[in-house]
């Protein structure tokens, strides 16, 4: 079939460049090459000498648009097709027989022709990172020398053919990132005898884990996260003695972690994340010696943590988040553990106290331990993680009563790399800190909310010139907003809400242009709502409610184009009639200005403002109908 494809090819060719009569007499010539096994034909009109291979390349390249022209050179008529770029042609026995065409990312269009199917000799064939679409040519089954086959970070579509499975010399088969590619993994592909690398992840496959998985021995890395797969994990996995890799994570795959994984005794990465597994980990995990990266978040796995998983020291990676796991970590993790780089047991029910060993894990760069139930102290020790980028605390039961309590914090500042700290919602009293000033120039977030803190903001706060996003929300603190909180230039959150602060909105927070969140609720502010908001070109929710804020609603505040989720000014003094600026809002969901002392008749603006679901403008003084554009108002929920 393909040689008939070549010679259809071969003939619309001839003729765009010679008369039709000539073009009869190539079409001849080249039946003669095929009966007579010859290698060359040669094109009238032309000094190139394609052999039978260079016609599968022009077939092949037929169907594809090229808008970089990154194939120009396929279109030299004097230049061997083995000199085109991104072919590879043998030497010695068979000089002109293509052994390698590698075009990745060259923003190639189209679909692949089955005509590749003709160059016979082929062993590498590379079209990642194209935009090629179609099916993949189930001709490609008759590549029987194929050892290398990447079409990963396309968009093709289809099944998989079985075909592949014939390609008896194929090692390496990725299709990572097609998007489109459907049905159910070949068993087939599984007879391979030399298959060690299979890569199918970030596609739309579905059905089971086939159980002959476990017949391919040669098998390295298995990867087939984020598709649709279901049903079990198969025992036969622990046949793959010599797996390093297996990486099943965004599926929906159920039941338990079969037993038999520890017999991959060279497994380094391990990831089952996102899944809906349940049971318990089972021990044998525990003693492959080379796993370093181990995952096992969002499942639904419960019980006690195997002891001897704490005692694994090759791990980089122990990430449990998001399970029901009990029991407590054990005291001399930093010692057993020493070349953890990243742990997370976020979201389990873990209780007792943080180890203070986990200093001695040095290469730490991310401690998660949130949304759990440590108590106790927080160690004072956390200070010497010198890599250390992410602290998250939040949501436990951790104490401080009085300032030594709080020496962690001022051991913090020598983590010179860390980005984001958070104890958020654990009963951690006393004075705010003031050797916040010394944090890490690079922290981003900066996360305090709900804690037990009192006192004043320290002015030297403006020295966290990084700080992205800011949370003191509901604590006890009070006094002004420092102004040099207005030197926080790249902040894009900040939020004070439920605290004591008193006195003005600062002007210098005009200076924050980056803001797309201001909380400033439940305080006690007062003074006029300041006009300099308008210059605030990406916020999107600003919420001044439960204040004492007092004056007319600046039409500067009604002409930020950017507020598309919250505008919120109720329980406040506010005085004077809605600006018809109003219908500047024409994007926003939710406006709440009741129980104000506004008055005047309600704006007919109003009914531009057509996305809001919820309009809230009781407990005013506002007088005559409502307007009946605000019938335009079609996405209310609640008014």
């Amino acid at each position: 079939m393909h040689v008939f494809m070549a010679m259809g090819f071969l003939h619309s060719l001839a003729c765009s460049l010679v008369p039709s009569s000539q073009a009869t007499i190539i079409l001849l010539a080249f039946m003669a090459t095929l009966t007579h096994q010859s290698s060359l034909v040669r094109i009238p009109g032309s000094n190139s000498t394609f052999a039978g291979d260079g016609i599968a390349l022009l077939s092949f390249k037929s169907l594809l648009s090229d808008p970089g022209d990154a194939l120009s050179s396929w279109s030299n008529r004097t230049l061997h097709f083995c000199n085109w770029y991104g072919v590879t042609c043998g030497s010695h026995r068979h000089p002109e027989r293509v052994t390698a065409l590698e075009l990745d990312s060259l923003n190639l269009r189209g679909s692949i022709s089955p005509s590749v199917a003709n160059l016979t000799f082929l062993k590498r064939l590379h079209l990642a990172g194209n935009y090629l679409n179609g099916f993949i040519p189930p001709e490609i089954g008759h590549l029987s020398r194929l050892q290398d086959l990447d079409l990963s970070h396309n968009a093709l579509e289809g099944e998989i053919p079985a075909s592949l499975s014939q390609c008896s010399d194929l090692r390496n088969i990725s299709l990572e990132a097609n998007y489109n590619l459907i049905g159910e993994i070949p068993d087939a592909l599984f007879s391979l005898p030399k298959l060690s690398w299979l890569n199918l992840g970030t596609n739309n496959f579905s059905g089971c884990i086939p159980a002959g998985i476990g017949r391919s021995p040669s098998l390295t890395a298995v990867m087939l996260s984020n598709n649709s797969l279901t049903g079990t994990m198969p025992p036969s996995l622990g046949n793959l003695s010599t797996l390093t890799n297996l990486l099943l994570s965004q599926n929906s795959l159920t039941g338990p972690i079969p037993a038999s994984l520890g017999n991959c005794s060279k497994l380094i990465s391990l990831y089952l994340r996102m899944n809906r597994l349940e049971g318990e980990i089972p021990e044998s995990l525990s003693y492959i010696t080379s796993l370093k990266y181990f995952d096992l978040s969002y499942n639904k796995l419960s019980g006690m943590v195997p002891s001897p998983l704490y005692n694994l020291s090759s791990l980089v990676r122990l990430s449990l988040a998001s399970n029901h796991f009990i029991g407590m970590l054990p005291p001399n993790i930093g010692h057993t553990l020493p070349r953890l780089r990243y742990l997370c047991v976020m979201g389990n029910q873990l209780e007792g106290p943080i180890p203070p060993s986990l200093s001695n894990a040095s290469n730490l760069q991310l401690l998660d331990l949130s949304l759990n139930k440590f108590s106790g102290l927080v160690p004072s020790n956390l200070g010497r993680l010198q890599n250390l980028s992410q602290l998250t605390l939040g949501y436990n039961r951790l104490e401080a009563r009085n300032a030594s309590d709080w020496s962690f914090f001022t051991s913090l500042t020598n983590c010179t790399n860390l980005k984001w700290l958070d104890l958020s919602s654990n009963p951690l009293a006393g004075n705010f800190p003031r050797s916040i000033a010394n944090l890490s120039r690079q922290l981003e977030r900066l996360l305090l909310a709900d804690l037990q803190m009192s006192g004043q903001i320290p002015r030297e706060i403006e020295n966290l010139k990084g700080l992205q996003k800011l949370d003191l929300s509901y604590n006890l603190l009070s006094g002004n907003i420092p102004g040099t909180i207005g030197k926080l230039h790249n902040l894009v959150q900040l939020t004070f809400s439920g605290n004591k602060f008193s006195g003005p909105i600062p002007a210098s927070l005009g200076n924050l242009t980056q803001l797309e969140e201001l909380r400033l609720e439940r305080n006690n502010l007062q003074g006029n709502i300041p006009k300099y908001f308008i210059n605030y070109m990406y916020l999107n929710m600003l919420d001044l409610s439960y204040n004492q804020l007092s004056g007319t609603i600046p039409s500067e505040v009604l002409s930020i184009s950017s507020l598309t989720k919250v505008l919120d000014l109720s329980h406040n003094s506010l005085a004077g009639s809605i600006p018809s600026d109003v219908r500047k809002l024409n994007l926003l969901i939710r406006l709440d200005i009741s129980e104000n002392k506004l008055s005047g008749r309600i704006p007919s603006a109003l009914g531009d403002c057509v996305t809001l679901n919820y309009l809230f403008m009781e407990g005013n003084f506002f007088e005559g109908d409502i307007p009946v554009q605000l019938s335009n108002l079609k996405s209310i929920q609640r008014i």
